[in-house]
This record gives C-alpha cells, sequence and structure tokens, in this order.
C-alpha cells in the first residue's frame, strides 16, 4: 500500500476493489486475529499522516463484513494473506457478506499491483541471498558462494526485472464458490449433475 502511494493520481484507481489484511481485536482471543477487507473508496483528511517511511493524507474506505468503515492506511498489515483469512473471506462471500469476485476483476487487480509486487520480492530476495553470500564467504564455502553471486547477479539484471514484470499472475477460479453450487449441495430437491 506504501508503495502505491508513489502515484498519487492513480492511487484511488489502483486501491479501489483490493482486499487488505486489517487486525481485528478480540476480547476473548489473546492472540492477533486478522481479516482481509476490501477497498471501496479512498477520501483525504485534512491533516497528512505518517505510514512506513512515508506521509499521505489518503484515508481508506474498507467494507469490513457487511460495514462501511474508514481507516488509515498504517492499520493495514503488509504481511502476506494466510490461507485461514483466505478461507474466511471465501465463507463471507459464500454468506454473502461481500459481492462474488469475477476471475477477470481478480486478473486486471493483480496486473496493478504486479510492479509492486516484483520490486518488493526482489528487495527482500537480493537481500536473502546477500546474507548467505556473506555467510558463505565467512565459512569458505566457495561453492555456495559463487552461486550466490550469480543469483545475484541474474536478480540484479534488468532482463529479469523485465522478464518477471510481465510475467502474468496465475489466477485459479474456485468452482464452488459458485452460489448456485451451494444451494444444489444443500437442497435435496435438486440434483448437483442438473
Amino acid at each position: 500500500m506504501e508503495d502505491l502511494l508513489d502515484d498519487v493520481d492513480k492511487f484511488t484507481e489502483k486501491v479501489i476493489g483490493s482486499f487488505v489484511r486489517i487486525r481485528i481485536s478480540s476480547a476473548v482471543q489473546k492472540q492477533d486475529m486478522y481479516r482481509l477487507v476490501q477497498v471501496v473508496g479512498t477520501s483525504k483528511v485534512v491533516e497528512k499522516y505518517k505510514t512506513g517511511r512515508k506521509t499521505t493524507d489518503f484515508i481508506l474506505e474498507i467494507l469490513n463484513l457487511n460495514k462501511k468503515e474508514v481507516i488509515t492506511i498504517d492499520i493495514v498489515s503488509n504481511q502476506d494473506f494466510t490461507e485461514e483469512e483466505c478461507k474466511r473471506l471465501r465463507q463471507s462471500i459464500k454468506c454473502g457478506l461481500i459481492n462474488r469476485l469475477i476471475v477477470g476483476d481478480i486478473q486486471e487487480k493483480a496486473m496493478v499491483f504486479q510492479a509492486v509486487r516484483v520490486n518488493v520480492w526482489l528487495e527482500s530476495e537480493k537481500q536473502r541471498i546477500g546474507h548467505l553470500r556473506d555467510r558463505a564467504s565467512e565459512t569458505g564455502r566457495r561453492k555456495e558462494l559463487r552461486e550466490c553471486v550469480e543469483k545475484l547477479q541474474l536478480l540484479n539484471s534488468i532482463e529479469e526485472r523485465n522478464r518477471r514484470l510481465n510475467e502474468v499472475p496465475k489466477i485459479h477460479s474456485y468452482p464452488k464458490m459458485d452460489p448456485d453450487y451451494l444451494f444444489y449441495m444443500n437442497n435435496p430437491l435438486h440434483s448437483y449433475h442438473e
């Protein structure tokens, strides 16, 4: 989210329809719990605030289950979505709390985020391999050192960056998300094969 703030003119266009991860508080559970919520709009606040390394006046309008809320960007988690969170999102869609997703819309949104994802991944991977290279150098493991140097050269090349930027993200449809599927599976008067 923070990286998208670089393009202020297209920020709103890019984030609407996307899903973000927010922490939800629970008096019952001691462990932090997160929920995936859909961004349905943006607006601006009078006074700018800090989010990570940047300052912004954008706030996000989200759909948290069936109610609209407004949050600041610094509330959004930068961690990857977990499988459990995705299962809960699917359940919210099945229950009608969130509109069904269309594969083409997801594909389009994935392409919007492709450059950000590639840049973040490349930086973290270069850092990880840099640490492995340093450790291999310190311990005298020449073969591992050579492999790390070659990987870093590849990751630093413009060709590799462009190749990754041009990859089309794979989107998998989930046939059980069809609301008719639930009706047919739970209704003894209709066979599933109709």
